[in-house]
């Protein structure tokens, strides 16, 4: 089967020339992003979070989105038995560009001077609710073994959500070097590879794209970067694959087609569901940034970026064989993939003290020391505003080592 698909990839050459096209454009134009995000002054600074030491570029999103849309641009003018067979999809096309050009906007404002989550959120909100009503939207979940399940009226809700939620998942999961772009090449290719085999040339030719320009960019992004994503490439990734998941699965004739779409973006789904669960815990609010991701857990432990990156890689990889494993069938390939991510489950839930989040005791004064500093925090920066002059500033900083001891 996996042979089969590689001779269906290779004679597929339009989409090679496109996951080719969008490496080489992205290797090219990385570098000369960069140097314009320096002289914009677009940079990562250094901080008591983060472990580089000088101003990192950081305005990835444009490189992706050039990257990923040069080569389908090119298509369109490009007659052949690809661009006639997406005669029907150039809308839908267009709009999942505009949508990811909307995120990435957004994020580059927050990159040049702070937005704050709801700000984002604003823009998010209207743009999954117009793709959900107007372009495409999940009418029914469909899981292995249970058969198809009708949505209702609560299939705009669900989408919305969808598109929201995977956003800013990719947006969360971007905490180390080559986190976020090395977990969106798997997750494309593995798309990509789907719809080579399922005959989806719209799925096809975007992901293709897609994963080249995640490839591209990755050379520059892995450790030591040399520029980041930023949220303005974070949001645009999550984006692109939100909107077309949704466009593809759920028009699909794949037997459990959105429960094969969960499986491939398994990963920042369930650190995004575990990083709000553990916030809505500790009485912390959801949007606050901290140190809890899987990714930090590893760290913790002792390893470094490249080998946090890969052990990640290698759990999106072994999700890629499971949903590759149900749409052949395989059921060879779907126990392998099955064993494999019940081990690193059991492992990561053990090594990374998973567990702990649920001690009564510990949630309790963890709770009530951060609801205390929460609420000086926020009367400190309320008379902060008021202060006029720098010896008033000295006073409340006095204060403020005083109250946090």
């Amino acid at each position: 089967m996996i042979i089969k698909a590689i001779n269906l990839f290779l004679s597929h050459k339009t989409y090679l020339g496109c996951f080719i096209l969008s490496l080489i454009i992205a290797w090219i134009i990385t570098p000369l992003i960069a140097q314009l995000a320096k002289k914009l002054g677009i940079v990562d600074l250094p901080g008591a979070r983060k472990i580089h030491t000088k101003k990192v570029p950081r305005m990835g999103g444009i490189v992706i989105f050039i990257a990923l849309w040069t080569p389908i641009l090119l298509l369109y003018f490009w007659e052949n038995r690809i661009s006639q067979s997406l005669e029907g999809s150039w809308w839908d096309i267009a709009i999942i560009a505009l949508a990811g050009c909307a995120v990435m906007l957004s994020g580059l404002l927050d990159d040049m001077r702070g937005l704050n989550a709801w700000k984002k959120l604003l823009v998010q909100v209207p743009i999954a609710f117009l793709f959900s009503q107007y372009i495409a939207r999940f009418d029914y979940i469909s899981l292995p073994g249970f058969g198809q399940f009708s949505l209702g009226i609560l299939s705009v809700p669900v989408t919305m959500l969808w598109i929201v939620g995977i956003t800013n998942a990719f947006n969360l999961i971007d905490g180390i070097d080559g986190l976020a772009t090395g977990v969106s090449f798997i997750v494309a290719i593995t798309n990509a590879i789907i719809s080579t085999i399922s005959g989806n040339q719209f799925m096809a030719v975007i992901m293709f794209s897609l994963s080249g320009a995640c490839l591209g960019f990755l050379r520059y992004n892995f450790t030591p970067a040399r520029i980041f994503l930023g949220d303005s490439g974070s949001l645009l990734l999550g984006m692109t694959l939100a909107t077309t998941s949704i466009s593809t699965y759920s028009k699909s004739n794949i037997v459990a087609s959105f429960f094969v779409a969960v499986i491939i973006l398994g990963y920042p789904m369930t650190d995004t569901f575990i990083a709000m669960f553990r916030r809505k815990l500790y009485g912390k609010p959801i949007f606050s940034a901290d140190l809890g991701h899987i990714h930090h857990r590893l760290l913790a432990r002792g390893l470094d970026h490249p080998k946090a990156s890969l052990i990640i890689y290698s759990f999106c990889m072994a999700l890629s064989v499971l949903a590759l494993g149900l749409v052949l069938e395989n059921s060879l390939m779907t126990f392998i993939a099955v064993l494999l991510l019940t081990i690193m489950v059991s492992l990561g839930v053990y090594f990374l003290g998973f567990f702990r989040m649920f001690r009564v005791r510990q949630v309790r004064e963890t709770k009530s020391k951060y609801l205390i500093a929460y609420h000086l925090t926020e009367l400190l920066l309320a008379k902060l505003s008021l202060v006029d002059t720098l010896e008033q500033i000295y006073v409340l900083l006095e204060q403020a080592c005083k109250e946090f001891g």
